[in-house]
């Protein structure tokens, strides 16, 4: 390799953010741009820059680095984990940004809200979140849904949150591609 930089760490997106980005903000206190914009391209790499926005309008002039800076160093000093959630709704995030945010920052404490998880019988009740307009509402009914995706990996027997996060995201896209399949296969008869 003739590069000093070993770009081959961002191959795995997911990797390198619950462990590179998570190990850094824990240490730092707060992220960089960088490595914030890396969470908005994981979670919804089409609403990347919509989502990079917010941090921009939150911050009046401020750069993307400095308008993060202020956003992580919120999260990381607030009190309570209702708190930390409420800091990411003020900031205009939809709910499945703040989760995705959430769960790198605090992977022991939030998870992901994604429509493919939330196709689990267990957590139907929580896919309108994002229809709150009360952000009270929406910040307990984010809590309210981790609650009940704590309870559910444990009914299945997963070790971690994230474990079970994938898991789901996994049987959903199971179950996608069987259903596509059989249309495709549908359409041959």
């Amino acid at each position: 390799m003739s590069s000093k930089e070993d770009y081959s760490i961002y191959y795995d997106l997911s990797d390198y953010l619950f462990h590179n980005v998570h190990k850094k903000y824990q240490e730092n206190g707060y992220l960089e741009g960088f490595d914030f914009y890396l969470i908005l391209i994981w979670k919804a790499n089409r609403a990347k820059f919509r989502n990079a926005k917010k941090v921009f309008n939150k911050s009046k002039n401020k750069t993307f680095d400095e308008g993060v800076e202020i956003l992580t160093k919120q999260i990381f000093n607030a009190r309570s984990d209702f708190e930390r959630v409420q800091i990411l709704f003020n900031w205009k995030f939809r709910v499945a940004t703040a989760s995705a945010i959430s769960s790198v920052l605090y992977p022991n404490k939030y998870t992901i809200y994604d429509y493919r998880v939330l196709e689990s019988e267990d957590l139907l009740e929580f896919k309108n979140l994002d229809n709150k307009l009360n952000v009270e509402e929406k910040v307990n009914g984010y809590l309210e849904f981790v609650e009940s995706f704590k309870n559910l990996r444990i009914k299945l027997g997963f070790k971690s949150l994230r474990e079970l996060d994938k898991y789901l995201w996994g049987q959903s896209l199971f179950n996608q591609v069987k259903k596509e399949i059989k249309k495709l296969d549908e359409l041959s008869r």
